[in-house]
């Protein structure tokens, strides 16, 4: 779904990467056809998360390790690498750049074993929570929605 924003519109590729799609413009009557499979996909999954809960087991230094060549096999550029790990310097960077890269992650996480693909999206949808969170809340939680 990240390439099909793409080939739609760079920067509304960038607002899913950096916000998800939660953060696209319901005006952007071209991106809602686009975002439907990708939002279902999302609302199935969590359904399914409620149904069967799963307890998964946090990140390894060998996950990040396997991700992180995983990414220089998927296309990562020196461009990307210098931004990946700082996610206020991702955010400050251009749409384009946030764009590629999340199409980078995106295909890496295709190539990966599944539980290793698994523990990396989980902390990557973490962080993005913690980064999102107001200063009141406990480390690592987000606020009740």
């Amino acid at each position: 779904s990240v390439s099909v924003l793409r080939d739609t519109s760079e920067t509304v590729c960038a607002t899913y990467v950096m916000s998800g799609e939660g953060h696209i413009s319901q005006q952007d009557t071209g991106m809602v056809s686009a975002m439907s499979t990708t939002t279902m996909a999302v609302l199935d999954a969590i359904a399914g998360g409620r149904r069967t809960p799963y307890q998964r087991t946090a990140i390894t230094q060998a996950d990040q390790i396997v991700f992180y060549r995983a990414l220089q096999r998927s296309g990562m550029t020196p461009n990307m690498e210098a931004v990946a790990t700082d996610t206020n310097r991702l955010g400050k960077a251009s749409p384009h750049l946030q764009c590629e890269f999340g199409l980078v992650v995106a295909r890496t996480l295709t190539t990966m074993p599944a539980d290793v693909a698994d523990r990396v999206q989980v902390e990557i949808l973490t962080e993005n929570v913690r980064q999102f969170a107001p200063v009141s809340a406990p480390a690592g939680k987000a606020p009740a929605a």
